[in-house]
């Protein structure tokens, strides 16, 4: 072989060489690359089925914790064990078989599906019958809540739960995470009360019962202890009797919950007791109101020697709705043989002790005594005994409408009207400016309060001002403090009312009643509806404006919110009907408008005094015209 041949041979096997180097190279590149696309899609087929797997515990668990069809009701196949709980702890329900559900504080574990049982092959078989689906249920799946979340203003009620849930993933070379974590917000309806009932211990008796006499078989006089008990979920109870409200089951200092009605399985839970003192004749002391130009004394219903004592009994939801289907109401029947010694009859003066000025005796006709007497509440006096006086005209009207005690005068927001008008104590300003004194004397007549003192108890009850128009129909339910809604009829002065403006407690200064002649209008929001009369106040994006001049689609403030005008509709009302409305004064400064807001059935209303404001400036803009 020559020279050239060799080098020709030697050219190819080089050639040949390098093409296998390049395919050899090319193949494990090529192969490096496959690998890399099996191992992404190893890892994306992880996270998929890790993210399919969390949707999956999410909507079981949401499945468990939500109502569904058991038996002849809906329950829930997990509750909580006391929902007032700030962290649950989950109970199953004994009604179902949960055997792949298990529950700890705050978490609830899942049978989920193990990675390596998601295939193809696993469900397969399934559907050919030749397996079970809980055989698969083997990997353990934890759904955590890590947050409850509560309605505004409704602490109590959590209307929905932030959860936490995670699936492990397959490992491998390049990644090494084990577990996708996934988070949701579950919605919840609230739990309702499922049972009410009014239970009674009578003067003598050992336990309680339900015998609550009868028109032919009075109980005695005496005190009387009265039991409310539930089943389900509650957040309060309210007994009404001989006009007065009594709240069970929560602190009325902190709004804490004390009873154990606390799940929906609580059964016959006893929300709280309160004692009454029934008198002869069926009165706790009886209730005094203006009607017209007459004092109305409520001493009970019924007649002969047995009279009936209505109560009532309500359940509230942690909603704040009542269950009205649960009302209890109930007469109980006391014996009146003896009400003329105890009451010695009424229509009689008593309680003279608790006024002993005499408005006519001892200031109208006494020279310079009036304006003294207004001084004393604005230098710091607070004894009733000494701002109050007895006015024996209203008490003849409270003795001819039936009732025993003594009516009572009060001008303690007369003398501050005076003091701010003229920053002076009333007997200065009398002294500068007599004529100035009694035209603003004279403006504010209408703070003329009246004080009822009812035998035998004497109790100081708050009447009102004789001229004054109330705002609020009478069961419009009114916002407390400690989070239950009360009618407007049975708040008192003294009572802590929520004021949504402030978010924050607000007292009660005074609380007025009286008939309304015109049709009062029914306002509904977005957030609900409430019935006042024209002349209430409401809060919108453009100031305080009056019921009647409200317009639909008009945007009224509620607290930190918004809520959209619906509709205002005026109420029919007969001509001759007269319903009594009742209205709030708040504690606070009189220059600060947000002191004065409250909660009327969920819909943020002004107070009486920014009522009586828009009043006079309507007033003012109506004389400069």
């Amino acid at each position: 072989m020559s020279l050239n041949q060799t080098g020709s041979a030697s050219l190819v096997a080089l050639t040949g060489l390098a093409a296998l180097a390049f395919t050899t190279i090319f193949v494990s590149l090529r192969q490096k690359e496959i690998n890399q696309d099996v191992e992404k899609s190893r890892i994306s087929n992880s996270r998929n089925l890790a993210e399919t797997l969390n949707l999956s515990n999410i909507s079981t668990f949401k499945a468990l914790v939500n109502e569904a069809k058991i038996g002849a009701g809906y329950e829930p196949a997990l509750y909580p064990a006391n929902y007032f709980e700030s962290q649950w702890t989950f109970l199953k329900n004994p009604n179902l078989i949960l055997t792949h559900v298990t529950v700890s504080q705050g978490k609830v574990h899942l049978g989920s599906l193990a990675t390596n049982h998601a295939h193809y092959e696993d469900f397969l078989n399934v559907l050919k019958g030749t397996d079970s689906v809980l055989n698969k249920l083997t990997q353990p799946a934890a759904v955590e809540i890590v947050r409850q979340n509560s309605r505004p203003g409704h602490p109590y009620y959590i209307e929905s739960v932030d959860v936490r849930t995670g699936s492990s993933l397959e490992r491998s070379q390049s990644y090494s995470a084990k577990a996708l974590n996934a988070t949701a917000r579950i919605n919840l309806v609230p739990p309702y009360p499922t049972a009410l009932s009014l239970w009674v211990k009578a003067p003598g008796q050992a336990t309680f019962s339900q015998d609550f006499g009868s028109t032919g078989s009075g109980l005695p006089a005496g005190d009387y202890v009265f039991q409310v008990r539930a089943s389900g979920v509650v957040h309060y109870a309210e007994i009404e009797m001989s006009g007065q409200s009594s709240i069970l089951g929560i602190d009325g200092t902190s709004g804490q919950i004390v009873h154990s009605a606390n799940n929906i399985k609580a059964q016959d839970v006893v929300l709280g007791e309160i004692v009454k003192s029934i008198l002869p004749g069926g009165t706790t002391s009886g209730r005094a109101a203006f009607q017209g130009c007459a004092i109305s004394v409520d001493y009970g219903v019924g007649g002969g020697n047995v009279v009936g004592v209505p109560i009532r009994v309500s359940a509230y939801a942690v909603d704040g709705t009542e269950s009205t289907g649960l009302r209890v109401e109930k007469n109980l029947f006391v014996t009146s043989a003896t009400q003329q010694t105890a009451q010695a009859g009424p229509g009689a003066r008593a309680c003279e002790s608790s006024c002993p000025i005499r408005y006519w005796e001892d200031i109208a006709q006494v020279p310079g005594a009036l304006v003294t007497h207004f001084d004393k509440s604005l230098l710091g006096i607070t004894d009733p005994k000494q701002l109050d006086t007895a006015d024996w005209n209203e008490t003849n009207n409270l003795i001819d409408g039936g009732g025993k005690g003594l009516i009572c005068g009060n001008q303690e927001l007369i003398a501050e009207a005076l003091h701010q008008a003229s920053g002076l104590l009333p007997s200065q300003y009398n002294a500068a400016n007599p004529d100035a004194f009694t035209t603003t004397y004279g403006n504010n007549y209408h703070l003329f309060r009246y004080f009822a003192y009812l035998a035998p108890a004497c109790e100081r009850q708050l009447l009102g001002t004789r001229d004054s128009c109330g705002c609020f129909q009478e069961n419009t339910r009114i916002r407390m403090a400690d989070g239950t809604d009360r009618p407007v009829r049975l708040i008192r002065q003294g009572d802590w009312v929520w004021n949504p403006r402030l978010q924050k407690p607000s007292r009660v200064a005074r609380v007025i009643a009286g008939p309304e002649k015109f049709p009062l209008l029914r306002v509904t929001t977005t957030f609900g509806a409430v019935e006042v009369t024209g002349e209430h106040p409401f809060l919108t994006t453009s100031g305080l404006r009056k019921a009647h001049e409200l317009l639909k689609d008009e945007v009224i403030v509620n607290g930190s919110q918004a809520e959209t005008v619906l509709e205002i509709v005026p109420l029919s009302q007969d001509a001759a009907e007269h319903p009594t409305v009742w209205n709030l004064s708040l504690e606070g400064s009189t220059l600060q408008d947000d002191e004065h807001y409250i909660l009327a059935n969920g819909i943020m209303t002004g107070d009486l005094l920014l009522q009586e404001r828009l009043g006079s400036q309507a007033s003012g803009r109506r004389d400069e015209k």
